[in-house]
């Protein structure tokens, strides 16, 4: 299941962000100046039923999903860079609210933690945004 929310999450990221690389894994050092992929995955599960005749066994999982915004400026301050990714964050954020489920794929996708840190070198600015995604999910 957790495959399967990174894959619904990435995909969905891609229609709201088109000028913006999105991964499902963590991608090569060679990134985009504007960059999203999918974290760590993890949470809780709950087996529905105990034996299955040849069948998937149902469960509920409440998992949380990283996802990571990574944004990059030559030559430029943090405040550039953070800008840009609270940008791309927000474009998420409200993706989100106005679709839960989704389009119906989980039962409720929310994001309940963010988390923002840049720094600059002799090349730019760099700021990562992390969102935490909270999904809770059935598999029949």
């Amino acid at each position: 299941m957790s495959a399967s929310i990174k894959r619904l999450l990435r995909d969905k990221f891609r229609e709201v962000l088109p000028d913006v690389a999105v991964s499902y894994g963590e991608p090569a050092r060679d990134l985009e100046r504007d960059h999203v992929w999918m974290g760590k995955i993890g949470g809780p599960m709950r087996l529905l039923t105990f034996q299955s005749a040849g069948r998937q066994i149902a469960r509920e999982s409440d998992l949380r999903v990283q996802v990571h915004i990574r944004v990059t400026r030559e030559g430029s301050d943090t405040e550039e860079s953070d800008e840009r990714a609270e940008e791309i964050a927000d474009a998420i954020i409200a993706m989100l609210a106005l679709d839960p489920k989704l389009g119906n794929q989980v039962l409720l996708a929310q994001v309940v933690e963010t988390d923002l840190s840049s720094g600059v070198d002799d090349a730019g600015a760099m700021s990562i945004y992390t969102l935490t995604v909270a999904v809770k999910a059935y598999l029949a």
